[in-house]
């Protein structure tokens, strides 16, 4: 399923979490990422934070995106 990188700050979520998704945000913004994979989420958040961390991850923190 594609997503954006545009985090869904109605749905509830850790700060940290918050933080690490802007951190990628703004780096999809930045390099002109306009979707994105769950893996590829949770490869990013792995590298920074941790796997643990990374697989905390869900899918509904970002918006899905409207490409197939």
């Amino acid at each position: 399923m594609p997503l954006t990188p545009i985090i869904n700050t109605d749905v509830r979520m850790p700060r940290k979490m918050l933080d690490a998704l802007n951190i990628h945000e703004a780096v999809c913004v930045v390099t002109h990422v306009e979707t994105v994979t769950v893996d590829e989420v949770r490869t990013f958040l792995a590298d920074r934070y941790g796997a643990k961390f990374a697989a905390s991850f869900r899918p509904e923190y970002l918006f899905s995106s409207r490409e197939t």
